[in-house]
């Protein structure tokens, strides 16, 4: 990034943190509420796999319209249950690894192996919370510093 999209960046990110420091709690949590019954949404109507074990379940990505019958009817799904049935591609969305940008192994030590996927735009997500994260705890946008996590690299 350059210097002034990196300064846009950082007070984006003291903004942020600003806001989520003085918000009602209970807003965020109803916020992320919501977040569940779309994503879950989206993973219903564009993801396979996921269509795929909600139909062997006889369950009705349509019926679930809030939270209590989202953790009434959906269940928990291991990825022991998941990893050896269905191909790569079709945990993602659409069926297709065309917007993948990475790819991630687990080690298989609980004897399973499995994986994840994340898009770019996830990616830029993951960046830019844990920027904000690493700001928060340590102050990064007032100092050079260089974090490297499971392969991944930020420059904060």
């Amino acid at each position: 990034m350059g210097k002034i999209a990196d300064f846009i960046e950082k007070q984006n990110r003291k903004k942020n943190i600003k806001l989520l420091c003085s918000i009602d709690p209970e807003r965020l949590v109803k916020f992320g509420e919501n977040s569940v019954i779309s994503a879950f949404k989206r993973a219903a109507t564009r993801v396979p796999a996921y269509q795929k074990i909600l139909k062997e379940r006889n369950i009705d990505h349509r019926e679930i319209r809030n939270l209590d019958a989202f953790r009434k009817r959906v269940p928990v799904i291991s990825k022991a249950e998941t990893s050896p049935k269905y191909e790569i591609e079709e945990f993602c969305i659409d069926g297709t690894l065309d917007e993948a940008k990475g790819i991630m192994t687990s080690s298989g030590y609980s004897g399973v192996y499995s994986y994840g996927i994340s898009s770019r735009s996830n990616q830029k997500k993951l960046s830019r919370s844990t920027g904000a994260i690493l700001d928060y705890i340590f102050d990064t946008s007032n100092k050079e510093m260089l974090f490297i996590s499971s392969g991944y690299f930020w420059s904060l």
